[in-house]
């Protein structure tokens, strides 16, 4: 199994009436693509056109960060069959969420890599940087009607949070660093990809389904103390 939006009217989802930020229990000029298989595959192609961009995103580079970003993701994640759609999504979410944790400003050397760790400013970073997903979808004119957030296990990604961290984080600073962009910034960048790639899986994920896949891999990486 592999690879107009209605905006929430609070700033991040609420999963069975908890803020999910607050449940411990859990114009882009030139794009990279994809074409979605059978199976929910996503299959590498040159991107149609250009994209209007929408959100609450001043600094031009963080939209050349994220197009990179979408790209790597296919390219570090694809197979002979392609890319599995919720785990391309799965992992740019939980990037977003790495990099939202670490604008924080917290001491994160001074705790176990993978520990949880709780905080409002935890919440309020993570918050901004859903609504930038929301945002970024509603501009790509993806409708959200469901009210069920539970993910079902056939939905599952792929890969274990510290897997996509060990796999991502370098050559997702090396694109930040590239465009001198914060970690803040890096964050909505991400969150601009996890967007982008719910979109592009419309045709072989319900984009109901990837954008719960998106909250809970965001609200798993900004509870969890990253990697190194």
């Amino acid at each position: 199994m592999f690879l107009s939006f209605a905006k929430p009217e609070a700033a991040f989802l609420v999963l069975s009436g908890i803020s999910a930020f607050k449940d411990t229990s859990l114009s882009l000029t030139k794009n990279t693509g994809f074409l979605i298989d059978s199976g929910r595959v996503f299959r590498p192609l040159e991107w149609r056109a250009s994209l209007e961009v929408f959100m609450m995103i001043d600094n031009p580079n963080q939209l050349k960060a994220s197009a990179e970003f979408t790209q790597t993701i296919i390219s570090l994640l694809s197979t002979g069959r392609g890319v599995h759609a919720e785990t391309a999504i799965s992992a740019a979410s939980r990037i977003a969420g790495t990099f939202a944790l670490r604008s924080c400003g917290l001491p994160m050397s001074q705790f176990t890599p993978g520990t949880p760790i709780l905080g409002d400013v935890i919440d309020e970073q993570g918050n901004k940087v859903l609504a930038t997903v929301n945002d970024t979808l509603a501009g790509l004119n993806v409708e959200l009607n469901s009210s069920n957030y539970e993910l079902p296990e056939d939905n599952t990604p792929h890969m274990q949070l510290a897997e996509v961290q060990s796999m991502l984080d370098a050559p997702f600073r090396a694109i930040i660093d590239k465009y001198h962009l914060s970690e803040e910034e890096g964050a909505h960048a991400a969150a601009v990809s996890t967007a982008v790639l719910i979109e592009k899986a419309a045709s072989c994920l319900d984009p109901n389904i990837g954008y719960t896949v998106a909250v809970y891999g965001m609200v798993e990486a900004c509870k969890t103390v990253p990697i190194a």
